[in-house]
């Protein structure tokens, strides 16, 4: 119900149907680390970032100590990737970028495509908007692997930055 919600643009009942579904998997970290980083995306979306970086911090506290099996790897890459974008959605770019690497090199060890897509996807943002040649690094690495996915919007975003650049 909090997915269907977010993506209706209906936040207020995105994060009530989190926080209903947090309480009745309490206890289970992993469910409710991945319930932080959906909490935080609600925030996000509503321009309220330091209460999505303290939600995102949260699921990564929740994290700490357990195995990086069933998924989990792949949850605390997402988590780092969260807490990265936010700061660039800021405009902080150079707080972005460790984050942003981290992410990626997280999503690569979990083996987690996907994340490690949008992480090639946000390190070409960045820095196409600090004028570093390192862009074109990062977009030419992402842009492979959201086609191999199959993901159109991904694929979509990483050439809309590549109009933004040939723009500029």
């Amino acid at each position: 119900l909090g997915d269907v919600a977010q993506f209706a643009g209906r936040y207020d009942e995105a994060a009530a149907a989190y926080r209903a579904t947090r309480r009745r998997r309490r206890g289970d970290r992993i469910a409710e680390a991945e319930l932080c980083r959906k909490e935080g995306w609600v925030r996000e979306r509503r321009e309220r970032y330091a209460q999505a970086l303290r939600w995102y911090a949260r699921g990564l506290t929740l994290l700490e100590g357990v195995p990086d099996d069933e998924g989990v790897a792949g949850l605390r890459a997402r988590l780092v990737l969260a807490r990265g974008a936010a700061r660039l959605r800021q405009g902080r770019l150079r707080t972005c970028l460790p984050l942003l690497e981290e992410a990626a090199e997280t999503a690569r060890a979990a083996g987690d495509r996907a994340t490690l897509a949008h992480a090639f996807y946000l390190l070409d943002w960045a820095h196409t908007d600090l004028g570093s040649p390192d862009a074109e690094r990062f977009r030419a690495q992402a842009l492979p692997i959201f086609e191999e996915l199959g993901d159109h919007h991904g694929r979509a975003r990483v050439l809309n930055n590549l109009g933004v650049d040939a723009y500029q």
